[in-house]
């Protein structure tokens, strides 16, 4: 039977839209945040690989203690950076369990800050990327990208094509253009190794560029990446 609307898989790799298409041409939106919980846990494992010496010799339990504990205080002294007021510890640890932002915290410099931290910090991620201290710092406190232009995404992924509700098995090999801000998240979850990120992010910019078949609306989700290049 006929499915209207559903590509037949590809001999070719698919076309990505011509110049007429209505889509917006410098922008690709970052995923939501993930909350204050994820920035806490990042800031936490980068203060538990940073403990050395006597701390080596440690039992985990008090290993993982002593970086939350250096975490919280971390947090708290940018929360006093950016908002003059500093919140107690307890603060801290409660917004973490709860995932709720504590107030005086700029949640996009947040999120920024918590893809430094995962990397090991501004220095280590300029490292990572191959561009300057300077420009990460920028980056995170002003959103300013870290690379200009666009981001082009060469792979092969595996995933589902889901059409007026319907699931149907989609592998494909694409090519996908991503603009800032989304182009330096994914440069970042590139050298992070995170690939589920990436998957994330590219399922609904597959779903919009790649040229398909007929007018029904339609979603992409990526379950797998077997191969990426990004230029």
């Amino acid at each position: 039977m006929e499915r209207w609307g559903v590509p037949d898989p590809p001999a070719q790799p698919p076309r990505r839209p011509s110049a007429g298409s209505p889509r917006a041409t410098n922008f690709t939106a970052s995923l939501p945040s993930p909350g204050f919980s994820a920035a806490f846990q990042a800031l936490t494992g980068r203060k538990l690989r940073e403990l050395g010496g006597r701390w080596l010799q440690r039992p985990q339990r008090e290993r993982q203690a002593e970086a939350a504990r250096r975490a919280t205080t971390e947090m708290a002294n940018r929360i006093e950076k950016q908002s003059g007021r500093r919140p107690a510890d307890s603060t801290i640890r409660r917004s973490a369990r709860t995932n709720r932002t504590p107030r005086g915290l700029d949640p996009t410099v947040s999120d920024r800050q918590t893809r430094i931290d995962a990397a090991g910090g501004v220095k280590a991620l300029a490292q990572l990327l191959g561009v300057s201290q300077y420009a990460v710092r920028r980056w995170r406190d002003l959103g300013r990208p870290l690379v200009p232009g666009a981001l082009t995404v060469i792979a092969d992924v595996e995933g589902v094509l889901v059409v007026n509700g319907e699931e149907y098995p989609r592998d494909l090999s694409v090519t996908i253009d991503i603009y800032p801000p989304a182009a330096d998240d994914i440069r970042i979850a590139y050298a992070l190794g995170d690939l589920d990120y990436i998957a994330e992010l590219l399922g609904p910019e597959i779903a919009e560029q790649v040229d398909w078949e007929g007018e029904a609306d339609r979603e992409y989700v990526v379950t797998g990446i077997t191969d990426i290049t990004l230029h």
